[in-house]
C-alpha cells in the first residue's frame, strides 16, 4: 500500500485548519466565561428588583399602621440602589479591562539574553520557531515578577491590534510539536482580567476534583463484592 505524501502547502493548509479549530474552541470558552459573569450580574439585578418590591410592599403595610418608618425604609432603599450601581459599574469596568488587555499576550518560558532587549529576543524566537513575526510595541515589553523554579519571569507584550495578539496565540500551538524541550516549554497566553483568571482557576479546580473523584461502583460489581 502506498503512503500518502503531502506537499508543504497541503500540510500548511491542514495545520491552519487545525489551529483555526483550536482557536474557535478557545474563543468559545472565553465567551462562556463572560456570559457566566453577565448571568451572575443579571441574577443579582433580579434579586435586587425583588428586594425593591418587598420594600415597597413593606412600606405600604407600615404606612397603613400610621407610624413613621420612612427613615429606615429610605436607608434600606438606598442600600439596594448602591448595590445596583456597584454591580453595573463592575460590569462596565470588566468589559473595559477585557478590551484593554485584548492586545496583550503573556509569554511564559522565554529566557532573556544578556545584552539583548526582550523585544529583540522575542523577534529572534519568532524567526526561528514560528511562522509569523509580529512586532510588539517596544516600550510595552516588560517582565512580570521574578524568575522562579529555574524558569524566567513571564514576559508581557502589547501589540497595535488585538488581531495581532490572536494570530500569535494561534501560531504558538506549533511549539508543542518541537523536539526541543526548551521551545516546547514556551507558552503564549492571553492577558486575562482578574475575574477571567479567577473563573479559569475555579474551572481547573473543578476538573481536578472530577478527575480525582473515585469511579462510581456499578451494581453488578457491588453484588459480586458482597457475594464473595
Amino acid at each position: 500500500m502506498s503512503k500518502a505524501i503531502f506537499t508543504a502547502d497541503q500540510l500548511e493548509t491542514l495545520l491552519s485548519r487545525v489551529l483555526g479549530t483550536v482557536m474557535e474552541k478557545f474563543d468559545s470558552c472565553m465567551d462562556k466565561i463572560v456570559d457566566k459573569f453577565e448571568a451572575r450580574l443579571e441574577k443579582l439585578h433580579g434579586d435586587l428588583s425583588m428586594a425593591n418590591c418587598r420594600i415597597d410592599k413593606l412600606e405600604q403595610e407600615l404606612n397603613s399602621t400610621g407610624r413613621n418608618f420612612n427613615e429606615p425604609i429610605q436607608q434600606a432603599r438606598g442600600s439596594v440602589e448602591q448595590a445596583t450601581i456597584k454591580s453595573l459599574m463592575a460590569l462596565e469596568e470588566e468589559k473595559a479591562e477585557k478590551e484593554k488587555r485584548s492586545r496583550n499576550v503573556i509569554i511564559t518560558g522565554l529566557h532573556p539574553k544578556a545584552g539583548m532587549h526582550d523585544a529583540d529576543t522575542f523577534a529572534e524566537f519568532c524567526e526561528n520557531y514560528l511562522t509569523i513575526k509580529p512586532v510588539p510595541v517596544r516600550a510595552s515589553c516588560h517582565r512580570l515578577g521574578r524568575a522562579s523554579n529555574g524558569g524566567p519571569a513571564r514576559l508581557k507584550l502589547t501589540f497595535d491590534t488585538s488581531q495581532a495578539a490572536d494570530d500569535l496565540i494561534q501560531a504558538s500551538s506549533i511549539l508543542r510539536q518541537s523536539t526541543d524541550i526548551g521551545v516546547r516549554n514556551v507558552y503564549v497566553n492571553r492577558d486575562l482580567t482578574k475575574l477571567e483568571a479567577q473563573i479559569a482557576y475555579e474551572k481547573r479546580q473543578e476538573r481536578r476534583s472530577s478527575s480525582s473523584a473515585p469511579a462510581p461502583v456499578r451494581a453488578a460489581d457491588a453484588a459480586a463484592l458482597f457475594s464473595a
